[in-house]
């Protein structure tokens, strides 16, 4: 796995045709939409059409970000080819609010409680 992008709230990687998204602490806006500008311009430039976006480190709200994320980020994401948005959600009750408020339904993103869960459907 190589390592792309690390700062105190997100560490990216990739392998393969898949980016993975280690999230931490509190994420306030700025750092929040810069980094997931940061993962599109990595899904784009390494290939990907997956992503392991794992939240399980994050605490506190980010409602900040959510109409964005849901009216902006996720349809870019789908116009760059996004086949499979695996999402750890995390153990923080007021970061699991935020989360729940952007995920879309789409059969492409699916939530799940553990890293490994989310590696597995990944792979199929």
């Amino acid at each position: 796995m190589q390592a792309l992008f690390i700062s105190q709230n997100i560490t990216i990687s990739v392998e393969g045709d898949t980016l993975f998204c280690n999230w931490m602490g509190y994420q306030d806006e700025q750092a929040l939409r810069s980094a997931a500008l940061l993962m599109h311009r990595f899904f784009i430039e390494y290939n990907c059409s997956k992503i392991l976006n794992d939240n399980t480190e994050v605490v506190g709200p980010w409602n900040h970000s959510t109409a964005w994320a849901t009216d902006e980020w996720f349809p870019s994401m789908m116009e760059a080819g996004l086949k499979k948005f695996a999402w750890v959600f995390p153990n923080d009750f007021f970061a699991q609010v935020s989360a729940n408020r952007v995920i879309p339904t789409s059969p492409v993103i699916k939530a799940f409680t553990s890293r490994k869960a989310a590696a597995n459907w990944l792979t199929y």
